[in-house]
């Protein structure tokens, strides 16, 4: 049984912590002085964890600890934090077969802009305040039929349930299943892959009193229950296709052929290319085809690496409550500026994607584009802590929300835009030894 800790922390400027529009409306009573607008801040972060690990020949258990916190710096309302705690299992069944499992288990608040953490996919990000719990559940089988065949399969399933949320976000539960199989002709790998996701939302509480009718044609907010019913004079039939149609589960199936190619010069392809179907769960309607790939070109050597990629698919996001439709593109890279020491490097992300929304009919609907950039100028001494690291990093980030992203609150495209530097270090402690 051994034991470690990684701390990391840092401090951050921002010129827009909510993450606000820039066209933002001014809310019913308020004057365009008082309206809510981007404000600059200073934030502080800390981000410890401990690490447990139990070893034997056949497996490997360990139980970690995390903790997220953030502050702005003179506004002690707005904190950010997260406790999340992990079991990973890993166990041999034979020689030739290895399962994984882990459990996750997250607890938390939000009261401003959640920094995405350095190489995190870019995707779309609902400012607002609440307390949220999730749950997650994963395992993997990975099995070597033959010297050149190997066969995989993963279940997965997760909860996210946001508490007292402004604006109100939905209970969002997802399950996924996937089966792989790969065929090794050295340097080209050939892979069949099949794979179905589940993802289900539960109703926002609605205003009775408002004014616009958030509830659609035929549905009527309850004063009871904040939550909206069919009208009583919709006929049998009619409700039934309602119901059907009402914030149904939705389930996207994709099969694809993969192909990957070592160029045994530091480069290396790979094409992922298929079908992707989705429709609604409760009457197997709505349904919407789409071609769905991947296609990356990577770049490997020594410290240098760098990789470049197109994603075409469906994509679960929480803010949302639900899946969407998403093209991504991504180019990432890490060079070191001292080739003999290794001591300075930098590392570059820029990313862009544009997120479709699905309706439950099937239909595409507008939805954000959101475009992002990370740079990093990192520094190891190597002679104090182990692993000891500081990053001065830049991060930009620009995001279009169409009206039909943002609950049709407004009429037009809500345009926001952030800049950040932060001064960040991390180390842990005692050095875990690279593995022989």
């Amino acid at each position: 049984m051994t034991a470690r800790g990684v701390f990391a922390g840092g401090f951050e400027w921002t010129d827009n912590s909510n993450f606000l529009p820039m066209n933002s409306p001014v809310p019913l009573g308020a004057t365009e002085e008082s309206a809510p607008r981007p404000r600059s801040a200073f934030t502080a972060n800390l981000n410890p964890s401990v690490i447990g690990t139990y070893e034997t020949p056949r497996s490997l258990t360990e139980l970690q600890y995390t903790l997220q916190f953030a502050t702005v710096l003179g506004v002690g309302q707005q904190v950010n934090y997260t406790n999340r705690l992990e079991l990973r299992h890993r166990y041999d069944l034979t020689d030739l077969t290895v399962v994984n499992f882990a459990l996750r288990g997250t607890q938390g608040q939000q009261t401003m802009y959640p920094e995405p953490q350095p190489g995190a996919a870019t995707t779309l990000i609902v400012p607002g305040t609440f307390v949220f719990g999730t749950a997650e559940v994963a395992e993997n089988l990975t099995s070597r039929l033959s010297p050149d065949v190997v066969f995989t399969q993963a279940l997965g399933g997760n909860i996210f349930v946001p508490i007292d949320a402004k604006p109100a976000r939905p209970n969002v539960f997802a399950a996924n299943v996937a089966l792989a199989l790969q065929y090794n002709d050295d340097p080209t790998n050939y892979g069949l892959t099949l794979n179905s996701q589940l993802a289900a939302a539960g109703e926002i509480e609605c205003d009775p009193w408002a004014t616009v009718n958030a509830c659609g044609a035929n549905r009527t907010c309850a004063v009871a229950t904040h939550r909206c019913v069919i009208d009583a004079s919709v006929t049998e039939a009619a409700r039934k296709i309602l119901e059907a149609r009402t914030n149904p589960p939705t389930l996207g199936s994709r099969l694809a052929v993969n192909i990957r190619h070592d160029f045994k010069n530091g480069f290396n392809g790979e094409a992922d290319l298929g079908v992707q179907q989705l429709m609604r769960l409760t009457d197997a309607g709505g349904q919407n085809w789409q071609p769905a790939g991947r296609l990356s070109i990577r770049f490997a050597e020594e410290d240098v690496t760098a990789a470049l990629n197109f994603n075409h698919g469906t994509q679960l996001n929480l803010d949302l409550g639900g899946l969407v439709l998403a093209d991504n593109v991504d180019l990432v890279g890490a060079v070191p500026l001292d080739r003999q020491t290794r001591r300075f490097g930098t590392q570059l992300q820029l990313a862009y994607q544009r997120g479709t929304l699905i309706d439950a009919l099937g239909n595409l609907l507008p939805g954000f584009q959101v475009f992002g950039a990370d740079l990093a100028l990192t520094y190891r001494p190597e002679t104090l802590l182990p692993n000891l690291a500081f990053a001065l990093r830049y991060a930009f980030r620009y995001q279009i929300t169409e009206p039909a992203a943002n609950g049709n609150a407004v009429s037009y495209d809500l345009h926001a835009m952030r800049n950040a530097i932060a001064l960040n270090v991390g180390f842990e402690f005692p050095e875990r030894k690279p593995v022989q």
